[in-house]
């Protein structure tokens, strides 16, 4: 997903309260994919969001979807 496309969204489910789930660019020691955080996004700044009071800069993150 483009860095717009993830913001779109993120900004969107923050005013609409929805939940989401992010999928990180990150690995973890076994060079697998981290698991999806799932939660409501708090705030939305240019940086980063909050997603249920956890930090997560823009540029770590895969992907972004909408839980309805």
């Amino acid at each position: 997903m483009s860095l717009d496309e993830i913001k779109r969204v993120a900004l969107n489910a923050g005013a609409n309260y929805h939940f989401v789930s992010v999928q990180l660019n990150e690995m973890n020691y076994n060079h697998e994919i981290k698991k999806s955080i799932v939660g409501m996004v708090d705030s939305v700044n240019d940086r980063f969001m909050l997603v249920d009071d956890e930090k997560i800069m823009f540029e770590a993150v895969r992907s972004i979807n909408l839980l309805v």
